[in-house]
């Protein structure tokens, strides 16, 4: 579950180290299998639930952006259906 690819997440994403060919606001996807033992998340451990994570990654000049648009667009259902998947992996 990851296309481990770098994705450029913006610049309240940037943590001011370039690593190889990938910038300072560029992250590699994280696999999702065993989420479910993981309790913080995000590369530094800022969002407390997989929900919060997902919010995070909607800032100005992240490639995200309108995948979390999209999220937050899910019906209430559609979205708890959505986490209890990704939570359970």
């Amino acid at each position: 579950f990851t296309d481990l690819l770098l994705h450029d997440m913006g610049p309240a994403f940037a943590d001011g180290l370039e690593d190889g060919s990938a910038h300072s606001s560029e992250w590699r996807t994280a696999p999702l299998i065993g989420l479910r033992f993981v309790n913080s998340f995000l590369h530094d451990s800022r969002a407390p639930s997989v929900e919060a994570a997902i919010v995070l990654h909607g800032g100005e000049g992240s490639e995200a952006k309108g995948s979390v648009e999209a999220f937050q667009h899910l019906s209430s259902a559609d979205r708890a259906a959505l986490l209890e998947y990704v939570n359970a992996l």
